[in-house]
């Protein structure tokens, strides 16, 4: 082996190789290329079925390049700098580059091109606190419409707060053709009040969750308001000590911002 290349003189076809040359078993140099000769982009489909993934392929080293995929579909191109599968519908794929001046060299790459999954949306009403929480599945981000107020999230779970009465909800994800889901959820914007009748001197009001100061009036069947109270927003429960009151029938009026509740109450 006078050239060192590890195969012996006698079956050396190509005497004088070069040091640390990569020969074959007949001790000739092979053809190589860089491991990242190729540079190959995937872009999956847009929706579902809708056959349009493709995948780029760049060469650094300019050569006679066949490029073959099997797969979903099977195609070969030639080419020798950069080309291109188009039109591919979801699937496994091989990939793999041989050069007709080099019929030993072969590099091969698996891809795969996905398809988006369909929008899914679990919602979970929590009427007591006016609230309602999405688990979200499908998509990357969210667009989620509630009432006229827009919100945009990544997370897989959210919390979001309602009003009293009718709720709409619009969820989108990445795509409209993953669908869009809709839902209409009524909450009952009734205040409670209790005890009723009153039989002692506390009354207690609870009413939907505010941000904004509550005024709780308290009229005769008259029309003469005979008690007003205000409170901050801390919370949606309030006593309210009706020691004054006579006994009778009272009409009690509870504001707060657009919020807007009647009732008549009795005092024993």
């Amino acid at each position: 082996d006078d050239d060192n290349d590890g195969v012996s003189n006698t079956d050396d076809i190509c005497p004088g190789t070069p040091a640390n040359t990569v020969v074959d078993f007949a001790g000739c140099a092979l053809f190589t290329l860089p491991g990242n000769n190729f540079a190959v982009q995937v872009t999956s489909e847009t929706c579902r079925s809708s056959n349009n993934g493709s995948i780029s392929i760049a060469a650094s080293a300019n050569h006679n390049y066949v490029a073959t995929l099997t797969g979903t579909s099977s195609q070969n191109n030639s080419f020798t700098t950069t080309t291109a599968f188009n039109n591919l519908q979801a699937g496994n794929y091989q990939l793999c580059f041989t050069l007709p001046e080099a019929p030993a060299y072969q590099q091969c790459f698996d891809i795969v091109i996905t398809e988006p999954q369909d929008l899914a949306v679990l919602a979970r009403v929590m009427a007591p606190q006016y609230q309602v929480e999405l688990d979200l599945y499908g998509g990357e981000t969210y667009t989620i419409k509630v009432n006229n107020t827009v919100y945009t999230t990544s997370q897989s779970t959210i919390t979001l707060n309602l009003n009293p009465g009718e709720n709409n909800i619009e969820v989108k994800a990445d795509s409209d053709c993953q669908g869009i889901y809709r839902e209409r959820i009524m909450l009952d914007d009734n205040a409670v009040v209790y005890p009723n009748p009153i039989n002692g001197e506390m009354v207690y009001v609870s009413i939907p969750a505010t941000q904004q100061k509550v005024f709780i009036e308290i009229y005769s069947l008259l029309g003469s308001r005979v008690l007003v109270k205000e409170f901050a927003p801390q919370d949606n429960a309030f006593a309210i000590n009706t020691n004054e009151l006579a006994s009778g029938v009272y009409v009690m009026k509870i504001v707060s911002g657009s919020y807007s509740f009647n009732t008549k109450i009795v005092k024993e």
